[in-house]
C-alpha cells in the first residue's frame, strides 16, 4: 500500500514563483511608465490648446466689437467700444493681462499685450476716436499680431469733430 507521504503533490517551486513575481513587477512598472509619459504629454497639449483658445477668443471678441460698435474711443491703456444703444465695453491693457469690462462683469484674459498702437487713419491717437488698433500678444515662446480696423459710416464721420482726437506728437 502506498502511503500519503509517498505521493507527490504538483505545485510550483519557490524559484518559479519568484520569477513570476519579478516578471509581473516589470510589466506593472512599464505600464506605469508609459502611462506617466502619456499623461504628461496630454497635460502639455492641453495647456497649449488652452493658450491657443485664449488667443483665438481674444481675436474673435475684438473683431466682433470692431464690427458691432458705432464708435471706438481710446484713453491711455483703455479702448472703449460704444454701441448704438449706448452700451460701452472697455478693454484695459495691462502688463500681464487684458481686462474686458462690460457693465458689472469683468473678464480677465491672461495674455501680455505689447506694442499697442491706436490710430485714426494716418495719425497715432492718445485720446479720442480711433479706427485702428494694432498690438502683439506674447504667449511663452510665441508672438501673435493683432490688427483691427473700423470702417465708420459716413454719418458718424460727419458728426466727429477734430476735438474728438488728440494725436501723438
Amino acid at each position: 500500500m502506498v502511503s500519503n507521504m509517498d505521493k507527490k503533490i504538483k505545485s510550483f517551486t519557490i524559484i518559479e514563483l519568484m520569477v513570476t513575481i519579478i516578471l509581473s513587477s516589470l510589466v506593472v512598472l512599464l505600464t506605469y511608465t508609459f502611462y506617466d509619459i502619456i499623461a504628461k504629454q496630454f497635460y502639455s497639449k492641453k495647456q497649449f490648446y488652452q493658450r491657443i483658445n485664449e488667443v483665438t477668443r481674444l481675436h474673435l471678441e475684438l473683431q466682433d466689437e470692431f464690427e458691432k460698435s458705432e464708435t471706438i474711443r481710446c484713453a491711455d491703456n483703455e479702448v472703449f467700444f460704444v454701441k448704438s444703444s449706448g452700451d460701452s465695453i472697455c478693454y484695459e491693457f495691462s502688463d500681464s493681462s487684458i481686462i474686458r469690462k462690460r457693465n458689472d462683469m469683468l473678464d480677465t484674459i491672461f495674455l501680455e499685450a505689447d506694442n499697442i498702437k491706436k490710430g485714426y487713419f494716418d495719425k497715432d491717437i492718445v485720446f479720442g476716436v480711433i479706427n485702428k488698433l494694432c498690438f502683439t500678444v506674447k504667449d511663452r515662446n510665441d508672438t501673435y499680431s493683432f490688427d483691427f480696423y473700423k470702417e465708420y459710416a459716413s454719418d458718424i464721420l460727419m458728426r466727429k469733430s477734430d476735438n474728438d482726437v488728440i494725436a501723438r506728437e
